[in-house]
């Protein structure tokens, strides 16, 4: 099968990066590809900005009219997931609503860790997956965006702090590092966890939306078009 990355920024450059991370998390036989979005986006605009929505949608439609199996948005506020799935007939998949829901089935409550100074956005995006009551908090890291990026072990270390504050001081049984920037680091968060004494599962999004994709694909399985019907007026598969 062929799962593509969709990536809501223009910033192909890093494309290389992130289909050598997907790689190491998919099965053998899987193959990984990925796309930026047009470079009239503007490289700091935020994926969530109603003017970068156009440009994710076409590179869905695009995925799955090259042939691609499935799709994943790369980035942890599922940017187009529900308009993108009314668009196509394959697998669209949010590494947000999944991480969400499995750490919903994986604890009593679960906490995420947001890079970013304002954690009202993934409030809301919980509260759209019909999860907050499952929401612990919203521990905003103490790594920058750039951080994430460029140093694993500083990373690793705010991760695992913010995970002991979350644990300690908000009652969080699972944790979700809410950044695909964090992508192969869950492991060692949870092993540096579990040494403390806090056996509590953390989430990669980054591994579950991969294994998601693969299994939606092997059970021949979709949204719902009940759920997410094609818009009024749009008759043909790509407009």
């Amino acid at each position: 099968m062929r799962v593509q990355i969709v990536t809501p920024t223009p910033q192909s450059e890093e494309i290389y990066k992130v289909v050598e991370e997907y790689r190491k998390m998919a099965r053998p036989g899987t193959i990984i590809s990925a796309v930026a979005l047009d470079e009239s986006v503007p490289p700091d605009a935020d994926p969530t900005d109603p003017y970068v929505l156009p440009a994710i949608l076409q590179r869905i439609q695009e995925s799955e009219r090259d042939g691609a199996d499935a799709v994943i948005i790369n980035c942890m506020e599922d940017p187009g997931l529900d308009a993108g799935r009314q668009l196509v007939d394959i697998p669209i998949i949010g590494p947000a609503q999944a991480a969400f829901h499995t750490a919903a089935m994986l604890g009593y409550k679960f906490s995420v860790l947001f890079p970013l100074d304002s954690p009202f956005y993934v409030q809301k995006l919980v509260e759209h997956y019909g999860l907050i009551h499952k929401l612990a908090s919203v521990r905003i890291l103490k790594a920058s965006l750039e951080l994430l990026a460029t140093d694993r072990p500083a990373s690793i270390e705010s991760l695992v702090q913010s995970s002991l504050e979350a644990i300690t001081e908000d009652g969080a049984h699972v944790i979700v590092p809410a950044c695909t920037y964090t992508t192969g680091m869950a492991a060692e968060v949870q092993r540096r966890l579990e040494a403390l004494g806090h056996r509590v599962p953390v989430i990669d999004p980054g591994l579950l939306a991969v294994r998601t994709a693969e299994a939606w694909v092997d059970l021949g399985i979709a949204a719902s078009k009940r759920t997410y019907p094609r818009p009024l007026g749009i008759t043909q598969p790509y407009w």
